[in-house]
Parts: structure tokens; sequence; C-alpha cells
């Protein structure tokens, strides 16, 4: 369970001259490595995350093998398409994908 220190709110105009260790995005990275230390090698791991995780260093991370995250995007960031060296903005890419699936959740 995470909150925020109460001490640190209504400091965002200060978040760009921080490195990511020092900001509250750093948990993603943290928990991520985490996860992957405690896991056996053979299951897969599915890190979900919030548009917070939608940075460079969390993004640029290694990731062991059948470690996979699933980011709400924030940035329409370029991206590489699958089958070339060409590059497009992710809202573009992700439209041009056919879904794999669709689960419902009644809760």
């Amino acid at each position: 369970m995470w909150a925020r220190d109460i001490s640190t709110i209504d400091k965002k105009h200060s978040r760009h001259k921080k490195e990511t260790k020092d900001k509250e995005s750093q948990r993603w990275l943290d928990v991520l490595l985490a996860t992957e230390a405690v896991m056996p090698s053979d299951v897969t791991i599915v890190t979900v995350a919030d548009c917070e995780a939608d940075i460079y260093d969390f993004l640029a991370m290694k990731r062991r093998e059948r470690s996979e995250v699933l980011i709400r995007a924030y940035q329409n960031r370029s991206v590489h398409t699958v089958d070339s060296d060409e590059v497009e903005k992710l809202s573009l890419a992700i439209r041009q994908i056919a879904p794999v699936g669709k689960l419902s959740i009644e809760l």
C-alpha cells in the first residue's frame, strides 16, 4: 500500500528538475524489480500500471524474459511498426492492430 507524503502536495512544478529516483514514479521501477526477484522464472509477470508509469526510465528498463508491461499511455509516443523500421505514432499503431481477445469483468 502506498500513500503520497502530505508534505509533497502542490510541488508538481519542480518535478522536471528531479531524477526518476527522486520522484514518486520510482515506485514503478522498484515494484517491477521486486516482483521479478520473487517470482519463479517460469511464471509470466504482467505489470499493470497507470499513466504515471509512461516514463522513459520505466519503458527502457531491462526486464527478464516473460516479464511484460501493460501501461495506460499518457504520451502519444513514436513507435517502430512491427513489420518494418517505419516510425508512427502510438495511437495510430494501436488502431491498426486487431484485438486478440476481450474480457469483461463484473464488479
